[in-house]
């Protein structure tokens, strides 16, 4: 009976305790399901928080500064406007925008979708945020050849770009960000986030280059059609502008790439013949010599060495020269003698002493090409040879950049500076590497210097380089018309030359301009040179 008892009591508490357990699961189920219910569209949108929609403006790249850390490239603004799809986004896009672009625009909206485009205006408008971004590369970088420029992946390809591209390249970009739906569409009424490195903007590879110099510079040689032109610091080196024609656009390699005018060469670092700029390193040698002023000679307009003839460019001659006279009319017979007097060797060895016959560094990595010098051998054997050198002809080439080398020296007490082209690298605004270390090298005695200075003072101002003259400031230097032993047309090829420096008094800037295809050409050398001074004297006083 107390057994029944019991098993009555324990099935009926096993009822109670199963009808409390299904009664407490139906409320909690139907609570959850109330809960879901209510909060479903906070409980997606929750979700869809966590999903991003991302639109890609541009590429970050690191930048190439000038010396005072003004920016060569990344300095040309764009104006993008990231239009939400909302009605407001959907009327601009519709009141902006034209033919294929528009319905592109239009068509991604719809879907639910942001958009990005290039805008040349800001405007106040719900829906549509405006971004200024700077664009890496533009269609006005100065001196391309130097500067370079890159693939699609943003790679360095060419010049400083590709030199330094380990600095330069970062995988950063600049982003606009939207919440966004699983499937991509945005949710609307929410902040947009914009990612921006401005560090980025403040780094890269700073160079030596003077933007104030180098727009003078460019600003100066705007006509010529092809050639170069390059100027340095003479006490430092440093150089300052350079400039090679034809340029090119960097943002549209594509159509340069099969010229036949070469405009992806840099003049600037290529060898060319010299013709009679060289001169003044003959002189040189002579006035180095203890018989220095001992050599005259008498120009009747060509002269024979070793049983050949060689020819001044005055043709009825120039009468009695003494070395004063020779350089300030460019005398070529008088230096034919005058080379074969002082001897190939020793020609030879005062060139080499100047950087004549091999490439000048001017950093790891960029270097001066197709430059030579008659070997030693040749010059002590063959007279004619060391005539033809004599005059800067022969198998002489050097580049405008080597050029400045001998007249920063004359320039600056017989001393100068190895041309250079990079200051370091920079973060944030800080330098943080260095690479301003200067070579100084005396070429010629204090003496020699001083007497040369006279004879270029006096080229420019009643001899051959009267064009060279500047308005605003003083100048000396020396002119040339070099042969190059290539004809076209039955007419052979001549490039125009002058080098030079100014202040003459107080020389600070050293300039190399060489003019290719002289004869074809209004302007040459010595008249790109005089104009060169000028803007940069007027460009510094201002």
């Amino acid at each position: 009976m107390w057994g029944v008892f019991m098993l009555k009591k324990r099935f009926n508490f096993e009822i109670r305790a199963a009808v409390c357990l299904i009664f407490l699961l139906t409320m909690f189920l139907t609570g959850a399901g109330m809960l879901l219910k209510i909060n479903s569209s906070d409980f997606i949108k929750a979700s869809a928080e966590k999903n991003v929609y991302n639109i890609e403006i541009c590429r970050q790249r690191k930048n190439i500064f000038d010396c005072n850390k003004e920016k060569i490239t990344g300095n040309t603004e764009e104006i993008y406007a990231v239009i939400s799809p909302t009605e407001q986004g959907m009327m601009y896009v519709a009141s902006e925008f034209f033919g294929e672009e528009k319905l592109s625009l239009l068509k991604t909206l719809e879907e639910g979708k942001p958009v990005k485009a290039k805008v040349k205006k800001e405007t106040e408008i719900e829906g549509v945020t405006f971004l200024k971004v700077n664009s890496h590369l533009s269609s006005d970088t100065v001196c391309p050849q130097l500067i370079g420029y890159t693939d699609e992946s943003f790679h360095g390809i060419s010049g400083l770009e590709k030199l330094f591209d380990d600095e330069l390249y970062t995988d950063k970009t600049v982003s606009v960000k939207f919440p966004s739906f699983a499937d991509g569409t945005i949710l609307s009424g929410e902040d947009v986030e914009i990612n921006y490195d401005g560090g980025t903007e403040n780094s890269g590879v700073v160079t030596t280059l003077d933007m104030n110099i180098q727009l003078a510079l460019s600003r100066a040689t705007e006509s010529m059609i092809s050639g170069a032109a390059v100027i340095s610091e003479i006490e430092s080196g440093k150089i300052r502008g350079m400039v090679s024609k034809p340029d090119f656009d960097v943002t549209d390699v594509g159509n340069y790439l099969n010229d036949e005018n070469s405009p992806l060469l840099n003049r600037a670092l290529t060898g060319y013949n010299v013709g009679s700029v060289f001169k003044p390193l003959v002189a040189a040698v002579l006035y180095e010599s203890t018989d220095s002023n001992s050599f005259t000679y008498e120009c009747t307009g060509s002269t024979n060495i070793n049983n050949h003839i060689f020819y001044c460019h005055n043709k009825s001659g120039h009468g009695k020269m003494t070395v004063e006279s020779a350089v300030i009319k460019s005398c070529n017979t008088f230096f034919y003698n005058l080379g074969v007097y002082v001897t190939g060797e020793k020609i030879y060895n005062m060139a080499t002493v100047f950087g004549f016959g091999k490439s000048e560094k001017l950093f790891e990595g960029i270097k001066t090409s197709n430059e030579n010098i008659t070997d030693r051998e040749t010059l002590k054997k063959f007279s004619g040879e060391t005539a033809n050198l004599a005059i800067g002809q022969g198998k002489l080439l050097a580049s405008p950049v080597k050029m400045l080398n001998l007249y920063s020296a004359v320039a600056n007490d017989g001393v100068y500076a190895s041309p250079t082209i990079i200051e370091g690298i920079m973060e944030n605004g800080s330098m943080v590497k260095n690479y301003s270390e200067t070579r100084k090298t005396q070429a010629i005695s204090k003496k020699t210097s001083r007497i040369l200075r006279k004879y270029l003072e006096e080229v420019v101002e009643s001899g051959t380089g009267t064009a060279a003259k500047p308005h605003y400031t003083t100048a000396a230097g020396k002119t040339a018309t070099a042969q190059t032993g290539i004809y076209k047309d039955g007419n052979e090829t001549e490039h125009s030359w002058f080098c030079g420096y100014f202040p003459k008094d107080n020389p600070k800037y050293a300039v190399a301009v060489i003019v290719e295809n002289a004869k074809d050409t209004d302007m040459h050398g010595a008249d790109f040179f005089a104009l060169i001074a000028d803007k940069v004297t007027c460009s510094k006083i201002q």
